[in-house]
């Protein structure tokens, strides 16, 4: 693999993990006044469950280009 593609592999899952953590935050900030959830909050649990399984993978091809 090219260094390039590596440096791009880095910089997704720097980019992924802060978008978790934004939506984490937007998820975890529910009230028990706004539950059930609102579309937009259930809307951030299920990108945060893909999240959840694609940066595993990004992490593990990473490690084996490295």
């Amino acid at each position: 693999m090219r260094p390039e593609s590596l440096e791009i592999i880095n910089q997704s899952i720097h980019q992924l993990h802060s978008l978790a953590g934004a939506l984490a935050e937007e998820v975890g900030s529910a009230s028990p006044a706004q539950l059930p959830l609102t579309p937009t909050r259930r809307s951030c649990k299920e990108v945060l469950l893909t999240l959840s399984v694609l940066l595993p993978k990004l992490e593990a091809a990473k490690r084996i280009r490295e």
